[in-house]
Formats: structure tokens, C-alpha cells, sequence
């Protein structure tokens, strides 16, 4: 077998970074990530491409929509980065079609009043100048045989395809009337002006074109091209047929281009399904069944472009478009997995940095929990989270090498440890970023906010999340009246959607989106305060969903001890876990400085909620059971353990899950320093252990203080309690005993 030849990637890779390789595409042009022309198609899916049964599920379920009796919009939806594009061209492999595809990151011009029909009309263009210039048999076929040869075939294309007659006129012009003769001469005369009027002729007639003469007639020139091949060997092609594909239609500038492409393409769709049902071309071995089968059309978008299109979809869209949502189809474990096999194969010709980057970035996505939720924080962008991590990686190798050295014990426990250390470089990241200050979330004062006692934006995603489904938004301003002033409602439901500019994610999108979202959500407050009933006017209002990342701060971050920590000390101490917290610092251990500013902080947070949560009970009328009920407390669903389906749903107060969420977290600390002889002196071990659980202690009492409780929490308590108190009456000599429910203890001894 031949050799493959990769010299010009490796040349290129010498001045490519980590996360440019690990996002290596033969698809797109951004930040340099096809290495500038270097990686081919065939390159791409042998080496670095990972296929999941997932995508070949979906592929297959694609394939069978195509190969239908009707045309469909076949539309692909994901959040960005997560390989729409990748699983376009995996599925076009498989068909193996000649294939229009419309990449709309490249070449598209939006000031142009239809730029996607004017990319679609240039590229048109490029292929009739081409055929023209040699020769035009192409041309000739389709004159002669839908616009000349058989009456009631051109009567079917005047009809279905060419209501105005301007594909008509475009070859009347050429063969009839001779408009090209002295260009095409003077073309063969090597005269390169003649190439420019051709062009310009050319355009000229395109440019009248309709949205349906300009599909329409792609579809006839590729039919036409079939018939030739039928001719020359007396039977179809293998690859007849051909699949539209239109990608990355979120870099149109407006939402109403996007719309009226949407609208206009459906329509034109439907009229060549109608021709293709009609026409006979039984002479060339075609017919409607395999016209039917063997086009066409495939678009993707971000799920957020999408939404903003739903409303405005006209009868006809909705009854040709089918949706495949494609976020969550690729494992990004292994096509990093993937992408570090090729650094091994290929070792002599890759640098000791790129191969170290790469290989911690591989470590971090074998820890299944790194995996699934540090992906999920992205809205699972394999492209966002990549260039993140990466970036963080390569300014923390001593962190990431503790991180390793705690993974390394196969202790259960330990990982809730080393996962901290890659939660809190992420948090101080984010930090660092300012995406928790007012622009978006508003979380740097722990609650401590002038006008609410609470994180507005916390108690709204927790509404949306406990919904469990899309949310209008009238109902979430009308829950919030008397708890948030409705325009705060809008502004901050605004401010957290513009995270999907970030290098973060969105923590909540728009299924629907409102017609005019120019100043964020006015067109929405105006329509709250006119008052119109609800029951004529709910189809106006925006609809809401919680996003992965925004699951992902309710569940793990806004209550994690490191992302208190990072909130209130960014860089200055390390991870909770990292060795520099054993250090001393002004006569106390580092960790005892961390863990107490952080027990402070907690505190304030829990006296400013107490008083909001009474403050809502009183505004709302309702008892503290009515609160507990809402949607404005935390509900999660609990995992059967020996199914690993969900079970009973759980409520807690946010007050409770961070108290308990750190103690958990506090005692895995301690049993880890314990019990893997960090401190050699038995004095400091039983110091260390008396500061641990005096601070555990305190948190218990924060918690014995809080004035309102969830049903689950008391017997957690007490449970707790009586450890630290025999840890307590053994002078803290005992190193064993660790401080955690039975119920948790059990997940570590199946």
C-alpha cells in the first residue's frame, strides 16, 4: 500500500497551537483550522474523524428522509461547534452525490440584499461560464431537451420551474438569438475581456432569476449531465442525484434573510417535487420514483438561529422541514482520543510541546465526569471548549500534574478532589473574563446585591430549569411580579443570553424568539404592559429553555466550594486540593484562610436569602410549604442506583445544597489528606483534622440556623452531626471516621 503523504501537514503544524490541532478540519477556513489547505477530505476521515452509533443512527434516519417519495428540507440543528458541518460532509460521503454545497462562512457578502441567493446565483454562474467556455454540451442538452425537443416536457418546466420564463430567455439568448457568439469567439481567440462580458451577460439573465429558476435550473443542468453519462453508456450513474447542502447560515447578518431563504426555498422545493412527479424521461432511465430518491436539500444552523426562525415558518415550511438535532451526537473523549493516536503514530514528526498538551488534554477527557460536564458547561461546543481548555492547560501543567497524581490513586473519592482543581481553573477563567459581574450575571456580591437580597439571574434560570420544558415569557414575567421588577426581568434574561458571544456558553436559549429583538426584549415588554389577554396574544411571546451550561451552574457550579472560592479570592490560593494549601501563611495553613473566607462569605449568603425567601413568602402570600413546592426551589431527580434511571425528585432551598455541598466536599478533603500521609507529624495530622471538622461543625450550624428547611435535610443533619462528635470525643485522633451520610457512602462500595 502506498504510502500517505502528510508532509505538507507537518510542515504546517510546526506553527499551528495546541487547540488549532485538536480542532484540525478539512471544512472550514476559520483560525487557520484546515492548516491552510493541508488536510484533505480523505486525510480528515481517515485520521482524525471518530464515528459514534449515535451519528450513524442519525445518518441513517437522514438518509431514509431523503430517499423518501417526497422532497424535504432536511435541517440540522445544534449549538455552535458541536460538528454540524463534520456530520454534513460524514453523510454526503455516504451518498457519494455530486453535491452543491453553500459553506455561508466564506464568500458571502451581507450587504447584499439576498446574499444567500447571491452566492447561489454566482456559483451557478462559475458553472455554466465553465461549461461555456468548453464547449457548452451541457447547455445544449438542457435546450434540447427540456426547452426544445418535447413540447410537454417544457410545458412541465414552464410550469413547475420556469413561471417567468427567464431560464427560457437565458437560452433563447444563446441559441436562438446568438447573444454569445462574437464573446465566445473572441473567448477562443484567448481574448480575456470576452470573459468578462460572458460573465457579465451570464449574470445579467441569473439576476432575474427567482429563488425557484435558480434551484430549478441546478436541478435541471445536474439531470441534464445524468442523461449525457446515460447516453455514453446506456446507463445512470452510480452517483446520480445530488444533495443541496447550505452551512453555517448563521453568518447572514439578519434573521429576515434567513427567514425569507427558509421561506422561499420550501416553496420552490415543492414545486420541483411536483415537476419530478410529472416529468417523464423514461428514454434516459429516468423517472419521478428516482428523481424523488435521489435529491435533496440539507441545511444546518445554531439552535439559537433557528429558534428566531420557527414563528415566522409559512404552512408550506412546516409540512416539508423535518428537524435533526445533532449536539450531543460526537464523543469529544474520543476524538481527542483520536487525534492523540496520530501524535503517537506519528512521534518523530511532532513537537514535545504539542504532544505534552495534547496528552494532558487526553488525560483529563479519561475522567468521564471532565467529559460530560466540562463539555456540557460549553453547551457541549467541542470548538469552545477545546480552545479554553487548552488555553488553561497550557498556563496550569503544575495543577494539571496534581490533578494527575490525585486521579492516579483510583480512589472514587479523590476524583470529586482533582475535578475541583479543573472546575476551579475553569471558574477563575470565567472570572477573570468577567462573566460573572453585572454585564451577565451579576454573581460577584454573592447575593449581596442593592436591590435583591438573591441572584436575580439564579432564581430565573432555576424557574426555567424546574419547568422542565420551554417556558413563555409572559408566564415568567408574570411569576416574578412582586419578586422582580418585570424590565430587570428582561434585562437579565437579555444579559444571560448574550453569553453566546462569549467563550462561555448561554445558559438559557430561545426556542422562539421574539419578531424584533434589535433592544433586547422591549418588543416583549411592551406587548407584557398592553395588557392584551393572555389567551389572544401567547403565540407573540418569546419561549425559553434552559441550555446544558445552564443545567450545568445550577447543578454544579452556583453551589461548588470552588466556585465560592474563585468568586472571592480568584488565583490567590490554588485549588482546594493542591499541595500549596498545606503551606503555611501568616501562622495558619493556607487551606484554613481559604476555607474560612469562604464559611464567611456563605454565611452572609445564607442571612440575604433567608430574609428573600420571606420576603417572596410575604409577597406572594404563600407559607413556607407553598415555597418549598415552587418553581423557585431547586428540584432535582435523583438516580436509581442499581438501574441508573431516575427516580424520586428531590427539593432543597439553595441555601442548604451549598452547605452541604461543601461539607461534602471539605470532608473529602480531609480524608484525603489523612489518609495518604500529606502531613508525617501525628500533631499537625490531628491539628489538621481538629481545623477540618471545626469547620464542618460551623457550617452545620449555619445550617441548624436556617429558618426554613426542604424534608430531606434534617435526618442528613443529625447524621453528620454524630460523626463530628465522636471525631470530637477522640480528641481528634480519629482519622477514619469520615463525615458523610450513609447514603452517600454506599455509591463508593457498589
Amino acid at each position: 500500500m502506498k504510502e500517505k503523504d502528510y508532509s505538507m501537514f507537518f510542515e504546517k503544524l510546526k506553527s499551528k497551537s495546541t487547540a488549532q490541532y485538536l480542532r484540525a478540519t478539512a471544512f472550514s477556513r476559520a483560525d487557520g483550522v484546515d492548516f491552510d489547505g493541508a488536510i484533505s477530505e480523505q486525510m480528515f476521515f481517515d485520521e482524525f474523524y471518530f464515528n459514534t452509533n449515535a451519528a450513524e443512527k442519525l445518518k441513517t434516519e437522514i438518509l431514509n428522509n431523503i430517499n423518501g417519495t417526497e422532497l424535504r428540507l432536511n435541517i440540522l440543528i445544534g449549538y455552535s461547534g458541536c460538528g454540524k458541518t463534520t456530520f454534513m460532509h460524514h453523510l454526503l460521503r455516504e451518498k457519494e452525490y455530486a453535491r452543491f454545497f453553500f459553506d455561508m462562512e466564506i464568500g458571502i457578502d451581507n450587504r447584499m440584499a439576498d446574499p444567500i441567493l447571491t452566492k447561489i446565483a454566482n456559483e451557478l454562474e462559475s458553472i455554466i461560464m465553465d461549461d461555456l467556455i468548453n464547449g457548452g454540451n451541457i447547455f445544449l442538452n438542457l435546450y434540447t431537451v427540456f426547452f426544445s425537443q418535447n413540447y410537454s416536457i417544457f410545458h412541465l418546466v414552464t410550469t413547475y420551474i420556469d413561471l417567468n420564463r427567464t431560464i427560457t430567455k437565458m437560452l433563447t439568448a444563446f441559441f436562438e438569438d446568438k447573444q454569445y457568439d462574437n464573446i465566445l469567439k473572441n473567448i477562443e481567440a484567448n481574448n480575456e475581456k470576452s470573459k468578462i462580458d460572458l460573465s457579465t451577460l451570464i449574470h445579467t439573465y441569473l439576476n432575474q432569476m427567482q429563488p425557484l429558476q435558480l434551484l430549478g435550473l441546478y436541478v435541471l443542468l445536474d439531470i441534464t449531465e445524468e442523461i449525457e453519462y446515460y447516453k455514453n453508456h446506456g446507463k445512470l450513474n452510480d452517483n446520480f442525484g445530488c444533495v443541496f447542502c447550505f452551512d453555517n447560515l448563521d453568518n447572514i447578518d439578519s434573521i429576515d434573510k434567513t427567514k425569507e431563504f427558509i421561506k422561499y426555498t420550501s416553496e420552490a422545493w415543492l414545486e420541483i417535487t411536483t415537476f419530478f412527479k410529472l416529468v417523464n424521461l423514461n428514454e434516459y432511465g429516468i423517472y419521478g420514483d428516482i428523481l424523488l430518491k435521489n435529491y435533496a436539500i440539507v441545511l444546518a444552523m445554531r439552535e439559537t438561529t433557528y429558534a428566531k426562525l420557527t414563528e415566522h415558518f409559512s404552512e408550506i415550511s412546516k409540512r416539508i422541514i423535518e428537524e435533526f438535532p445533532i449536539s450531543e451526537i460526537y464523543s469529544k473523549k474520543n476524538i481527542i482520543s483520536k487525534r492523540m493516536q496520530f501524535l503517537e503514530i506519528n512521534r518523530s514528526k511532532i513537537s514535545n510541546t504539542l504532544y505534552s498538551d495534547v496528552d494532558i488534554l487526553n488525560m483529563l477527557m479519561n475522567n468521564s465526569y471532565i467529559e460530560r460536564n466540562v463539555f456540557a458547561l460549553f453547551n457541549n461546543s467541542y470548538n469552545t471548549a477545546v480552545s479554553t481548555i487548552t488555553l488553561i492547560a497550557s498556563q496550569n501543567r503544575d495543577l494539571l500534574q496534581e490533578y494527575k497524581k490525585i486521579s492516579e490513586l483510583k480512589n472514587r473519592r479523590y476524583y470529586k478532589g482533582a475535578n475541583g482543581i479543573v472546575l476551579r481553573l475553569l471558574f477563575d477563567y470565567f472570572k477573570r473574563k468577567k462573566y460573572f459581574d453585572e454585564k451577565y450575571l451579576n454573581l460577584l456580591n454573592f447575593g449581596n446585591e442593592e436591590k435583591y437580597l438573591f441572584s436575580p439571574a439564579r432564581l430565573i434560570l432555576t424557574y426555567i430549569n424546574n419547568c422542565r420544558d420551554e417556558v413563555c415569557l409572559y408566564d415568567i414575567f408574570k411569576f416574578f411580579e412582586g419578586i422582580l421588577d418585570v424590565e430587570d426581568v428582561a434585562d437579565i434574561i437579555d444579559k444571560i443570553y448574550l453569553l453566546r458571544f462569549t467563550d462561555w456558553r448561554h445558559l438559557l436559549t430561545f426556542n422562539k424568539y421574539p419578531p424584533k429583538d434589535d433592544n433586547g426584549l422591549k418588543s416583549q415588554l411592551d406587548l407584557y404592559y398592553s395588557g392584551r389577554p393572555i389567551a389572544e396574544c401567547r403565540s407573540e411571546y418569546a419561549k425559553l429553555e434552559i441550555t446544558c451550561a445552564g443545567r450545568m451552574y445550577l447543578n454544579t457550579m452556583s453551589t461548588n466550594y470552588e466556585f465560592f472560592a474563585s468568586r472571592l479570592f480568584g488565583d490567590t490560593y490554588k485549588p482546594l486540593f493542591s499541595d500549596d494549601n498545606l503551606l503555611m501563611e501568616k501562622g495558619k495553613y493556607k487551606f484554613e484562610c481559604q476555607i474560612a473566607g469562604v464559611l464567611k462569605v456563605v454565611e452572609g449568603c445564607c442571612i440575604h436569602m433567608c430574609q428573600a425567601d420571606q420576603d417572596i413568602c410575604e409577597k406572594k402570600g404563600w407559607t413556607a410549604q407553598d415555597l418549598y413546592k415552587s418553581e423557585l426551589t431547586f428540584e432535582n431527580y435523583q438516580r436509581d442506583s442499581t438501574s441508573n434511571s431516575r427516580s424520586e425528585s428531590v427539593r432543597q432551598f439553595h441555601t442548604e445544597r451549598i452547605i452541604f455541598s461543601h461539607i461534602g466536599y471539605i470532608n473529602v478533603y480531609r480524608q484525603y489528606v489523612l489518609n495518604n500521609n500529606l502531613l508525617k507529624d501525628p500533631v499537625e495530622k490531628t491539628n489538621f483534622n481538629k481545623s477540618l471538622v471545626e469547620f464542618i461543625s460551623q457550617y452545620l450550624l449555619l445550617y441548624e440556623k436556617l429558618d426554613i428547611k426542604s424534608e430531606v435535610n434534617p435526618k442528613v443533619a443529625r447524621e453528620l452531626n454524630e460523626q463530628v462528635k465522636a471525631i470530637c470525643n477522640s480528641k481528634y485522633t480519629d482519622f477514619i471516621t469520615p463525615i458523610e451520610t450513609a447514603k452517600y457512602r454506599k455509591q463508593f462500595e457498589r
